[in-house]
């Protein structure tokens, strides 16, 4: 059994303001929603359980009347907030209370750039109330608050996808101080019954590959979900981006809970609606006044992925977890297996040729390192340390952009791998 962690989401809302059948908002377990006053309890209990952050996740928070109330409450108790909303209920009143602070980030969900595309999933004339949503919350940020985030999300189908590499250029340069993030819709609530929104993995990487090489000096505005670890960090050196890389890690397993609508928890919200485990283990009927005292049962032993293939092989395979959405009988879907296979294969081949001396890399920024007697040891602001032997002294600062040839750094063969794996070096010559 595990005890909770203190960052939860929050599904405040049971309802969604849009109708559509091809609507991609999970079919969310029914409850009745909570008064203001029931909300509030449950924010100053998180607060004495040291709860500090909250992620509104599903359906629509916006579409609560009080939810403006809510949001000031929060603010008021020092709990801060990522929104997901559809944006179509954006008004004065919201953005007013957006740009006061108590954000920590703002994700609008928009599903293409035209009411062709967007309305198709979220319901007739959402497409403009979207936008004019998005225009309100730019300027009003743009005047008062620009330090908070706006993240556009975009689900890539079929129908969007060719619009979204020709148009999204454009986009950008009318609101220069959001990042848009791309997924892909998988099989869950109402996708399952919708098969023809759904892309294949290889068509999204397509689609990737294709937005990183079109769009060449937006790059890192852009959040691509829905990346194995070896993907992002292809990506990182060829197009030189920033995604963040680490193991996937599926809240199922963990302690992770979501509070619903109407106060009690489950582990995840997207689980109800799937078949993988069953409801009861989802749906905890726990009340959210019992934190922190509730025991969540580890189900890794019962619903774990089994590894097998390349998935024993992989340097990772003990730190990593994918969804629990992403597997069947237990097993990772093959086509995810087979990505990590392939491009951990690319970029064994680009170790080779940085041996071999056919590459030059450098370290990249926002690094620091020591050495810690005969070794040297990369920190990433915190999060990483490699250790490495080394015979040679190695001076660098933060701000250095200095390439290296192999044999000017005699780390040894396979700490040229592992930087690699952990996105510590970037390479001069694209492979």
């Amino acid at each position: 059994m595990k005890k909770q962690k203190h960052h939860i989401s929050w599904d405040i809302e049971s309802r969604c303001n849009l109708s559509c059948k091809h609507c991609m908002v999970s079919d969310t377990f029914s409850c009745s929603p909570l008064s203001l006053d029931e909300k509030k309890r449950i924010i100053d209990h998180l607060v004495s359980c040291g709860i500090r952050e909250i992620t509104m996740v599903a359906m629509e928070p916006l579409f609560s009347p009080d939810a403006i109330d809510f949001f000031k409450y929060c603010r008021y108790s020092g709990v801060k907030i990522t929104l997901t909303t559809n944006g179509t209920l954006i008004d004065d009143k919201a953005v007013s209370e957006f740009s006061k602070g108590g954000f920590i980030a703002i994700a609008i969900s928009l599903e293409g750039f035209s009411d062709e595309t967007n309305d198709l999933i979220r319901g007739e004339g959402s497409f403009k109330r979207t936008i004019n949503g998005l225009s309100l919350l730019t300027d009003e940020l743009k005047k008062n608050n620009p330090a908070v985030p706006i993240v556009v999300q975009m689900c890539v189908n079929p129908f969007n996808a060719n619009e979204i590499v020709e148009k999204l250029g454009d986009f950008m340069k009318t609101y220069p101080m959001i990042k848009v993030s791309f997924g892909r819709i998988f099989s869950a609530g109402k996708a399952k019954k919708n098969t023809e929104l759904i892309l294949s993995r290889s068509e999204y990487i397509d689609f990737v590959l294709t937005i990183l090489k079109k769009h060449p000096t937006i790059r890192n505005s852009l959040l691509i979900k829905d990346l194995t670890l070896y993907e992002k960090v292809y990506f990182n050196n060829k197009y030189d981006l920033h995604m963040y890389v680490q193991p996937s890690k599926c809240s199922a397993y963990t302690d992770y809970v979501s509070i619903m609508p109407d106060g009690k928890l489950c582990r995840c919200d997207l689980l109800l609606t799937s078949d993988v485990i069953p409801h009861n283990l989802v749906y905890l009927n726990k009340s959210v006044f019992e934190m922190p005292n509730v025991e969540i049962e580890d189900l890794t032993s019962r619903y774990g992925t089994i590894k097998t293939g390349f998935c024993l092989e992989c340097p990772f395979s003990e730190k990593c977890d994918v969804c629990i959405l992403f597997t069947k009988d237990r097993k990772i879907f093959p086509e995810i297996v087979e990505s990590c296979e392939l491009y951990y294969s690319k970029l064994v081949k680009i170790s080779k040729k940085i041996i071999n001396k056919d590459i030059e890399f450098k370290f990249r920024q926002e690094l620091s390192l020591i050495k810690r007697g005969d070794c040297l040891v990369v920190l990433e602001e915190g999060k990483k340390e490699i250790e490495m032997c080394v015979n040679c002294e190695l001076h660098f600062s933060k701000s250095s952009e200095a390439y290296y040839n192999y044999s000017d750094l005699p780390i040894g063969e396979g700490n040229i791998l592992k930087l690699l794996l952990n996105d510590i070096i970037r390479i001069r010559c694209k492979d």
